[in-house]
Order: structure tokens, then C-alpha cells, then sequence
């Protein structure tokens, strides 16, 4: 299930995927507290089973703050269409909510995503590009990127103090499907990979105080992904590496 909303604000910090999930967490709260509390009031830190993605039309981009001169669009996906549903409803209710900066965000209209039906992935090879960049880390944390990722200056190396080792890019990719798409099957074919560096704030639980986002490095662009189909459609309703329903992750079909 994929669905769209478009917003108004004029202004948004850099490291913005934050506010948007705590709107989306807001819009679960108002249609189902109890799932709310399960998600985020328990011990629980699972990733839960949804990505997003947000659009600014005409945004000017400045070292802390983004001025955005037109609508905003925000694009969620999830396999699991009562939790579609229950985000849907809850988003309908909120027509305003308080942003950083001393903004508020304000609903303008709902609409359905063009989504690709699951007869399309009968096959076993799909071409995808990215919607939002994609996070890849090892059990250390310390980012992966594929070999033929490209950055300012050419191909990524172990120069860069990034990993660039393909096995293990594959590996931990497969990881972070867990726990919905478990034993993942699947190769990885690039086309055009990009390097993205991320102003990224998170929970105070991961935080360890730090009163500044953090930058993640990640990548975005296109590629192929070749396996099971029905983990190839999964993998389009889920978006695929870490952080996912963070703002991370979430893929279209080309």
C-alpha cells in the first residue's frame, strides 16, 4: 500500500526526516493508541514495517535549514495494509501540527500512489531507483557502500574510511530486510550509484546525548535487484537497508 500527502511549510531543518516521523507517529497515535504504545511506548526498537519519503517542490537548501517555495510532499509505504490504513486514517486527522523552526505543517490533500501491481513482479529482475537514500551498515555501524558507488571525486574507496567490500555490502542489505523478509535471496546488480552524505536526527535513546544531528553516509540512484519475486515485491513495499521507517530506504519502479 502506498499513499501520498501533500503539505505546506515554509520552512524545515536539514536534518527534517525527524519531524515527518514524528508526524506519521502522531497520525498512528490518533487512529490506534494501542499500536502507537506497542511501537513506540514499549522496550521494543524492531524497525517497524513501513518507509517514507518526502518531496519538496522548488526547496532552497542552506547549512541548516531548508526554505521550500512550494507544496511538500510526503509518500509512505508498507506491506501491511491494516498498518496503511491505520496511518492513513490517523494523517486525515491531522490538518496541523507543530514543525522545528517554529513552523506549522498544514494538510492540503490526500492522494493514492501509482502502484505496481503483484503481477508485475512475476518476474525474477526489476530495476529500481531510489526515493530516498539508502543507509547500509555493518554490525560496528560503520557504513557500506557498493564498489561502483560513485563520489565527488570518482568511485568510493577504502580511502574514504567507508567499506566498500561487495560481500558484504550484499550481506548486511539481506540484514536489513530482517525481520520481514527473512533469508533474503537476491543480487545486486548497480547501474548508477551515487554517495549521499545525511544531517540526520534520531531517538534520545541512540543519541547519547548529542545535541546535533549526525551525518550517515549513504547511497542513492539506480539498480537491479535479481531473485525471488515475492521478495522482490516485498522488498518494494518495504524499501530496503537500515533505518527504513526513518525516512530511509524507500524505492520506486523503473
Amino acid at each position: 500500500m502506498r499513499i501520498g500527502f501533500i503539505y505546506k511549510v515554509n520552512k524545515v531543518p536539514v536534518d527534517y526526516r525527524a519531524a515527518f516521523l514524528s508526524l506519521i507517529k502522531e497520525g498512528i497515535r490518533k487512529s490506534d493508541l494501542n499500536l502507537y504504545e506497542e511501537f513506540y511506548e514499549s522496550d521494543k526498537r524492531d524497525t517497524k514495517p513501513f518507509c517514507f519519503s518526502v518531496f519538496f517542490q522548488n526547496p532552497k537548501f542552506g547549512s541548516d535549514v531548508i526554505e521550500i517555495g512550494g507544496n511538500t510532499n510526503l509518500y509512505i509505504s508498507t506491506l501491511d495494509i491494516e498498518l496503511g490504513i491505520r496511518i492513513y486514517n490517523g494523517l486525515l486527522e491531522v490538518k496541523e501540527f507543530s514543525f522545528p523552526l517554529g513552523e506549522t505543517i498544514r494538510k492540503i490533500s490526500v492522494f493514492p500512489l501509482k502502484e505496481r501491481q503483484i503481477k508485475y513482479f512475476l518476474k525474477e529482475k526489476v530495476c529500481f531507483k531510489t526515493m530516498s537514500s539508502v543507509i547500509v551498515v555493518d554490525k560496528d555501524k560503520r557504513p557500506i557502500l557498493h564498489p561502483e558507488t560513485k563520489g565527488k571525486k570518482g568511485l568510493i574507496s577504502e580511502k574514504d574510511g567507508i567499506n566498500t567490500n561487495k560481500e558484504d555490502f550484499l550481506k548486511e542489505l539481506k540484514v536489513s530486510l530482517n525481520p520481514y523478509i527473512k533469508d533474503a535471496q537476491f543480487e545486486f546488480i548497480p547501474i548508477n550509484l551515487k554517495k549521499e552524505v545525511i544531517k540526520h536526527s534520531i531517538g534520545e535513546h541512540l543519541r547519547k546525548g548529542l545535541k546535533r544531528p549526525i551525518k550517515l553516509i549513504g547511497f542513492s540512484g539506480r539498480f537491479i535487484l535479481k531473485g525471488r519475486p515475492q521478495d522482490l515485491y516485498k522488498i518494494y513495499q518495504l524499501g530496503i537497508g537500515f533505518r527504513r521507517n526513518q525516512g530511509f530506504g524507500m524505492l520506486e519502479v523503473e
